[in-house]
């Protein structure tokens, strides 16, 4: 365990970011829940400590510099993880960024339990966990429009995320797509799909840090989002805008 708080802690530096005990303490924790669980559930393919530390927390945390100083500076502020799977980004962010008010939204029962068990063993505060599919809970008016920070890691192509995704983002807050190299070709053909739920490429940020080719795509939300969407369940995905 002791070389594995070194990796964790090198890894961290590497991007910027000094561990306090207190957080180093709860990634080791979570490592080890994770570890545990995937023993039963499969909630990663990979879960040997390097792996979950570099493709997992540390992607999770390694967000630009403009982000950095948003999270660090806005008392809490809102923010919610859509298909978050083991946590990711959410968990990670909220143990860096203790003052976020977090929701984590996952459709696999099994995984928002694990997710549940991890925030209880962290003893994490002010965070909520929704199971069920975004489609759905992108209706209710307690959802609606009421996050200032909607993310989203490895769930779908980008026309296909932001009618998942900006509905729950309030006027003027923002959708921060985490996205591979090929984000170019993904965000070309969601131009209209952007516009037409409210949104406006904001910003295009790329990076290497984890050596992982990463873009982060900051969408803001400018103009409500139409009350016909997000469609039906499994519809932004078959038909896409």
């Amino acid at each position: 365990m002791e070389n594995t708080a070194k990796i964790l802690a090198e890894a961290a530096n590497s991007i910027g970011i000094a561990l306090s005990n207190q957080q180093k303490d709860a990634f080791l924790l979570y490592l080890r829940v994770l570890q545990d669980e995937n023993k039963i559930t499969n909630i990663v393919a990979n879960s040997e400590a390097q792996e979950i530390i570099w493709k997992h927390f540390i992607d999770s945390i390694a967000i630009p510099p403009i982000l950095q100083s948003f999270f660090a500076e806005k008392h809490q502020l809102s923010l919610l993880d859509i298909g978050t799977g083991g946590g990711f980004p959410g968990i990670p962010l909220k143990i860096i960024y203790p003052g976020l008010s977090l929701d984590l939204m996952e459709a696999t029962n099994k995984k928002a339990e694990f997710i549940r068990k991890v925030v209880q063993k962290l003893s994490l505060n002010n965070v909520n966990i929704a199971w069920g599919r975004a489609e759905e809970f992108g209706r209710r008016a307690e959802y609606r429009e009421k996050y200032d920070v909607v993310v989203a890691r490895a769930l779908a192509e980008l026309r296909t995320l932001v009618e998942l995704t900006l509905p729950f983002v309030k006027k003027q807050g923002i959708f921060v797509a985490y996205k591979g190299p090929k984000y170019n070709e993904e965000l070309a053909i969601a131009a209209k799909a952007i516009l037409t739920l409210g949104g406006e490429v904001q910003d295009i940020i790329e990076s290497e840090a984890t050596g992982i080719k990463r873009a982060f795509v900051i969408i803001r939300k400018i103009a409500a989002t139409p009350a016909k969407y997000p469609r039906r369940s499994g519809m932004p995905e078959k038909r896409p805008l």
